[in-house]
């Protein structure tokens, strides 16, 4: 029966319009999105549309610097582009943006500002047919090109939060011509390795992917989805719903930083996040956790002997990225792992280590956190600074 109502709870959606009361009662920053936050905190925007050699259709945007620069910032697994923006005038955009850097954010397809394909509808299957992989491969992979020509580079560097340092894993392993095109990743609570992630167990994962897979479901968390809509009322209800909801629902899966999260920001996190968890995305994670590899996605004996050559999946090749791989760890991040990192970097041909020198730093302390200005950003722009 608990499980039942575990699937219920992140499976069905609300109305359109209960969904549109409910946001209205956020507060304003909650409420807007990356373009009319970029304007309110006086920063001009230029969007874009990047298609990848899987015909999806990205949106890209730019917040103007100096092209000499260029970054390009890639968001985590269940947010999009708004990870970066929605602290305001603490946030890693507006910091980064007033010391001259040319700024470029992707959305991966699963995102609300993407969601297009040349020849494939959200509503159809195919659409959803991916994984972390095909993000890094062709997501990630396409705003690198872009970005440089756009700016008539030949490297940039890149900020990668959570699953966005993942896909620059998978991209710069499978296709290493890509190392010559990044100066620096700058990985920001990197995942890979995901033995101690706070991730569902095995048999849990197992019945609910079988019901999603049953009952035609390929997203989770999505915007007009119950977990969304009871978040998104509960969190706004004074201090008493922040603080529920950063007890029951954020600080059991990153670690708890009471410090770090003020009850007064909350409803403004919820207004961006969580935003669109794929199904398959979600599996391939919980493969890596169980296996204990980080492994390409498993498809079952039968069709990995005929897709990879073996009854296993591969492991990603991680030691022919050659790139610089500066990563930055939260001793209580409990999806970024300490452990999981340190066999990531045992892997990892040319990185180097960094430990927030904060005992309860977490996993959404490094792009949401109230002490990113005093604890994370110097070190950020001093790594910026070395390699630019």
């Amino acid at each position: 029966m608990l499980l039942i109502l575990y699937v219920l709870y992140f499976l069905y959606n609300v109305s359109a319009d209960l969904m549109e009361e409910i946001n209205s009662r956020l507060p304003e920053d909650g409420r807007l999105n990356f373009t009319e936050l970029a304007t309110k905190y006086g920063l001009e925007t230029e969007e874009y549309d990047v298609i990848t050699e899987d015909n999806y259709i990205l949106k890209l945007f730019h917040i103007q610097g100096d092209r000499t620069k260029p970054i390009l910032l890639c968001h985590g697994a269940d947010n999009s582009a708004d990870t970066y923006i929605m602290r305001g005038n603490t946030s890693l955009a507006v910091t980064l943006a007033k010391e001259g850097y040319d700024l470029w954010f992707m959305n991966s397809r699963d995102k609300k500002y993407s969601q297009r394909n040349l020849y494939l509808h959200p509503k159809d299957a195919d659409f959803w047919n991916f994984t972390f992989h095909e993000i890094g491969i062709y997501d990630l992979s396409a705003n690198i090109d872009y970005v440089l020509n756009k700016t008539n580079q030949g490297q940039l560097t890149l900020i990668g939060f959570s699953q966005g340092n993942q896909i620059w894993f998978v991209l710069g392993s499978m296709r290493p011509e890509y190392n010559s095109k990044v100066k620096v990743a700058i990985a920001l609570a990197p995942v890979a390795y995901l033995n101690h992630a706070r991730l569902p167990d095995l048999l849990t994962w197992t019945l609910i992917n079988n019901f999603l897979k049953a009952s035609g479901n390929h997203v989770l968390f999505g915007e007009n989805s119950i977990l969304t809509a009871a978040s998104r009322t509960i969190c706004p209800i004074m201090k008493a719903g922040a603080e529920f909801c950063i007890n029951f629902n954020i600080f059991p899966i990153c670690g708890a930083d009471p410090p770090g999260l003020e009850p007064e920001f909350v409803p403004i996190l919820i207004g961006h996040t969580p935003s669109n968890l794929v199904r398959k995305v979600l599996d391939h994670m919980v493969q890596v956790k169980t296996s204990k590899r980080f492994q390409l996605y498993d498809y079952g004996t039968v069709t990995n002997i005929v897709k990879y050559g073996s009854a296993q999946p591969p492991e990603y090749p991680v030691k022919k990225i050659s790139a610089k791989v500066e990563l930055l760890v939260g001793r209580n991040d409990k999806q970024a792992v300490v452990d999981d990192i340190q066999i990531l970097k045992q892997q990892l041909p040319n990185s180097s280590y960094h430990e927030i020198d904060v005992d309860l730093w977490n996993h959404i302390d490094f792009v949401w956190g109230k002490y990113m200005k005093e604890f994370l950003y110097p070190l950020v722009l001093d790594l910026l600074k070395k390699y630019n």
